[in-house]
């Protein structure tokens, strides 16, 4: 049952980071770029370029109820990885170098809303709020 609650509340998250994004693209016609996948919640604790870009829009950021801050590394959906913590990743045009797509990720602990043996099910989010699985 807690499970459930846990993933309910990272889906009204995800969605609340996706709408703080969208305000940003407005402002700067870009997203914030990453190099490669992070953990919010650690950009978060260090003052790191994406919650610095991001403090206008959504002023403090989403942790995942279940974050650690001592599980690893970033989760890596080419890897697979069993890491509670909202990750983004920035996709970028090459030759403006401009961010212009984004995916918002979290593991969840009940729904099924991925059917991939190597990884366990993941929510995720994009610039044009369709749900990815990767």
């Amino acid at each position: 049952m807690r499970g459930k609650a846990r993933d309910a509340r990272r889906i009204r998250e995800i969605d609340t980071l996706s709408k703080a994004l969208a305000l940003y693209y407005v402002d700067n016609g870009h997203y914030p770029k990453t190099d490669g996948w992070i953990r919010i919640e650690d950009d978060a604790d260090n003052n790191g370029p994406f919650s610095t870009a991001m403090k206008p829009y959504l002023p403090t950021l989403p942790r995942d109820p279940l974050y650690d801050p001592a599980a690893g590394l970033p989760y890596d959906p080419a890897i697979g990885g069993n890491i509670f913590s909202y990750q983004y990743l920035s996709s970028t045009e090459e030759q403006l170098g401009l961010c212009i797509d984004y995916c918002i990720c979290d593991m969840t602990e009940t729904e099924t809303l991925v059917s991939c043996p190597a990884n366990p099910p993941i929510y995720c989010v994009d610039s044009t709020g369709s749900i990815k699985f990767k």
